[in-house]
């Protein structure tokens, strides 16, 4: 017994990893600065809706809810392609004329041309797909800014728009029928349809975010382009999709919202530019791209669209909720970029583009698109298996 003590021992001490040493401690996970944005968003989405229902008459209503969330409804379908272009590092800021003017193609399609609705649709659509290609083409092969571009853009389909309607609504003739109707804007048992539209985005945005080769790219290409690219990212591609997705979807919602008015209105999205790149950037979306995500998107919709009725059943001028949608971009934005400075004390400088612009950084390719690492290694085979690009896995 003593002799198998004694070799007991032995074998103990001649262990390299047990002369002396001390376990390291189990490191902790840490939720990363987006996580926190997206949790803390949540959280003020919640504290809204309860302050609105105790003050605000009638304002949790089934009825009122309905309207709120079918009117955001439209708003997020945008915001979801837009959550893809800022994640990407650029900016479209046609998404309003983009919207009125698909939605006065539309217009003359059923109107003037005498097509089936299903027609002006598709038509509606292939014209938005179409400015989100020349946008992109311009962008990643020409090498304009994305900024100026999506600007020119704007006026071009604006006034576009107003030249080919004068100036006014299409109405839609009032013995119009067609299954497009009410696959678009009826009612399941008094349940908007549009909300399930802005479900079903959700739903496949979120998936090719977050779950797919593609979703990967896109957060690599908005993180470190250069490093994306010596990865075998191809860059003006990812870009290329992610504008003309944007471009499909302010179609989609043209057509959603021109039958829900029964009118295609060309000065329609006079605001909705703003409204919906304040709903993306209160939802998270980081403005120098290689953050954000479609969740973070949808509650800073659902917050936007609680500000413009909470505020007026309380009594305030229409005009407030605009006020009070600024002064929370720039709270957003001024804490977010706080929060970035402090994850990013004392590791090397990265590239960071805020709105389309490049201002420089790291070209590293490894470190760069380590950040944007998920667990359990390569999900392709033509991907690095030690170097994975995509989004910051949860929790970390």
């Amino acid at each position: 017994m003593i002799s198998g003590t004694q070799r007991t021992d032995e074998s103990i001490s001649t262990e390299p990893s047990q002369m002396g040493a001390v376990t390291p401690p189990r490191a902790r996970r840490s939720i990363s600065p987006t996580g926190v944005q997206v949790i803390a968003i949540t959280i003020v989405a919640g504290l809204m809706f309860l302050v609105f229902t105790i003050f605000a008459p009638h304002f949790d209503s089934l009825s009122n809810i309905y309207t709120m969330a079918q009117v955001s409804s439209y708003t997020f379908i945008v915001a979801a392609g837009l959550t893809f272009l800022f994640v990407a590092a650029e900016i479209d800021l046609s998404l309003g004329a983009n919207l009125a003017f698909s939605g006065v193609i539309m217009g003359l399609c059923v109107t003037t041309y005498g097509l089936n609705p299903w027609i002006g649709a598709l038509c509606a659509v292939a014209a938005g797909l179409i400015i989100g290609l020349i946008n992109g083409f311009v962008v990643t092969v020409v090498g304009v800014q994305s900024f100026i571009v999506t600007l020119g853009m704007l006026s071009v389909l604006g006034g576009a728009a107003l030249v080919i309607t004068g100036g006014l609504p299409i109405d839609y003739p009032q013995n119009m029928k067609s299954s497009l109707i009410s696959i678009t804007n009826g009612t399941i048992h008094g349940f908007p349809v549009p909300i399930l539209w802005a479900a079903g985005v959700f739903l496949v945005c979120l998936f090719l975010l977050r779950f797919t080769k593609f979703g990967y790219h896109v957060y690599a290409v908005g993180g470190n382009p250069g490093a994306a690219r010596e990865m075998g990212v191809n860059v003006r591609m990812v870009k290329l999709i992610c504008f003309m997705l944007t471009g499909g979807l302010c179609a989609l919602t043209a057509v959603l919202e021109s039958n829900w008015l029964q009118e295609a209105d060309p000065g329609a999205g006079s605001t909705f530019t703003l409204e919906t790149i304040a709903a993306i950037i209160i939802g998270g979306v980081a403005l120098y791209g290689g953050a954000g995500s479609i969740y973070g998107s949808l509650v800073g919709t659902i917050i936007t669209g609680m500000l413009g009725t909470g505020l007026v059943l309380l009594g305030l001028n229409a005009n407030w909720p605009e006020l009070v949608e600024g002064v929370i971009i720039i709270v957003v934005v001024t804490i977010g970029i706080g929060i970035n400075k402090r994850s990013w004390t004392g590791r090397r400088s990265r590239p960071v583009q805020i709105l389309g612009m490049q201002a420089g950084g790291s070209t590293e390719p490894g470190r760069a698109l380590a950040g944007f690492t998920r667990a359990g290694g390569s999900d392709g085979p033509d991907k690095a298996p030690a170097v994975q690009s995509g989004p910051p896995p949860a929790g970390r």
